[in-house]
């Protein structure tokens, strides 16, 4: 089975709240106004998408032996709820109740 990866999408809402945070400080009134919080937005875009430091960044954990990474362990396969609480009981009868009423009287 295929896994899909998905990506965060943190990075552009942080990219969005530079623009919201310095439209409500700042007037956005000329072209370099905007240019400037492009580049703003940008480099927190960047900052947060690809983090450096201790325990952040790519490469930052030393590889596994063996060049693969291990998979966690199997979990157990869930039996689902083994019991119905009693409402679902009481829906699925009345379910029953209008089905068996519907086959047996004709439609106009």
């Amino acid at each position: 089975m295929a896994t899909v990866k998905r990506r965060s999408t943190v990075p552009y809402y942080a990219a969005a709240g530079t623009w919201v945070i310095y439209a409500l400080l700042f007037p956005l009134y000329r072209v370099p106004q905007f240019i400037f919080i492009a580049i703003v937005s940008a480099v927190v875009y960047f900052i947060i998408k690809f983090p450096r430091g201790p325990g952040g960044g790519p490469g930052s954990h030393p590889p596994h032996k063996g060049g693969r990474t291990p998979h966690p362990p199997p979990r157990p396969k869930s039996k689902g709820r083994q019991t119905f609480p009693p409402s679902a009981k009481r829906g699925y009868t009345t379910h029953n109740k209008v089905k068996r009423i519907a086959r047996h009287h004709p439609r106009q």
